[in-house]
């Protein structure tokens, strides 16, 4: 073109020249950079729009489906957190195909699976408590897992000190599994593990045990408890299950308790006295309270269920003292002190503001049959 120079021509076209093509051709790692931007075939330069076996896209919301944002979420390669939407993506490399995350002091990991592909992976934020640990005689690290789903777990840990109970808030639901070593690097110590409510025991291993009722008739039906454990019925009239450690056998026939036994600590079988007959306890009128607490004073506790008519049908009574506890769903704190005029062989007590009945008795003499007729003070 008349007046136009080569090198003007150059610095707009011409790739050797200082136009925009020319720049990127004189750098091609930006080049590849972006080409990245608007393709999948440089993964470590963009985050991944869905999850595939070299990386995750995910999503973290809350227990009621919230989004989570602020988290941070890594893998072995990188680390990124969530936006407002809880949204995040990252790249891993096999064998390590998975993402973790701390939350409310619980390490929470996502393992890659084959049916996420093509997809964003929700994950699910579990609801949190504080759990509580009863130690027992251990003295440990301890590690808790808990299986949240196909690929999801999450770990808790803690410190054991023996006769101690240690709390863990932000712990998932459910019972884990529990990992109690002296130290981290040593082999994991022999023991089992109780979940009641919120309350985790540690306890000595578990070992099979057999108990026999030594009874004065033909009960139509019994039930044989190990520490609250129900055990199974044999076909010779045994029944068996297991025990960690020293623990209390209870036992119901056709709905009258026997006195509760202590099985020794390294015993294997127990024969449980029970008898037909019994005194039985009603509670006081007007009072629906289905199930009973009865502490003989320096000796043992039963726990039993109210018959349908409302009475508890109980074993015979050795002399002696006795806290009464009446309630439905949970026992509460130990009832008031004995009253100094208390007459024997009257169960006399007071609603608690929790609407239980606490009560005393006092047995001058064994009792083997009888009703017992449970009163409010003053009456």
């Amino acid at each position: 073109m008349p007046g136009m120079s080569r090198g003007a021509v150059g610095s707009r076209g011409n790739p050797a020249g200082g136009g925009p093509l020319g720049r990127v051709r004189a750098r091609p790692g930006l080049a590849w950079a972006l080409a990245c931007l608007v393709s999948t075939g440089c993964p470590w330069w963009s985050p991944p729009g869905v999850t595939s076996r070299s990386g995750i896209a995910g999503r973290v919301v809350d227990v009621g489906g919230a989004p989570v944002a602020g988290l941070l979420v890594e893998t072995v390669e990188s680390t990124v957190r969530t936006d407002e939407d809880g949204r995040f993506g990252l790249h891993y490399k096999p064998p390590d195909t998975h993402v973790h995350f701390v939350h409310e002091e619980a390490w929470y990991r996502r393992q890659y699976l084959p049916e996420d592909d093509g997809t964003v992976v929700e994950i699910a934020l579990p609801a949190t408590r504080s759990l509580d640990v009863d130690c027992g005689a251990y003295t440990c690290a301890l590690q808790l897992q808990w299986d949240l789903g196909p690929g999801y777990t999450a770990k808790r840990t803690g410190r054991c000190e023996a006769g101690k109970t240690t709390t863990l808030p932000g712990s998932p639901p459910g019972q884990p599994t529990v990992s109690c070593r002296e130290k981290v690097t040593e082999p994991e110590l022999e023991h089992s593990a109780r979940m009641t409510g919120d309350l985790l025991e540690l306890r000595p291993p578990l070992r099979d045990v057999t108990v026999t009722l030594q009874s004065d008739g033909s009960p139509a039906a019994c039930q044989v408890y190990v520490d609250g454990d129900q055990l199974a019925s044999r076909d010779d009239g045994s029944f068996t299950g297991s025990a960690a450690g020293e623990a209390v056998v209870q036992a119901v026939c056709d709905g009258r308790a026997a006195i509760p036994a202590v099985l020794a600590g390294d015993a294997t079988a127990l024969e449980l006295p029970w008898t037909a007959e019994g005194p039985m306890l009603r509670p006081p009128p007007g009072m629906e309270l289905d199930r009973l607490t009865l502490q003989q004073s320096g000796g043992w506790t039963l726990v039993h269920r109210a018959e349908p008519s409302g009475g508890f049908a109980l074993p015979p009574l050795p002399a002696g003292d006795y806290a009464v506890l009446l309630y439905t769903n949970e026992p509460s704190a130990a009832p008031p002190g004995k009253p100094s005029d208390l007459k024997p062989g009257v169960v006399v007590g007071q609603l608690l503001p929790t609407g239980q009945y606490a009560a005393h008795l006092t047995l001058e003499r064994d009792m083997g049959d009888g009703v017992l007729e449970a009163t409010l003070t003053g009456e």
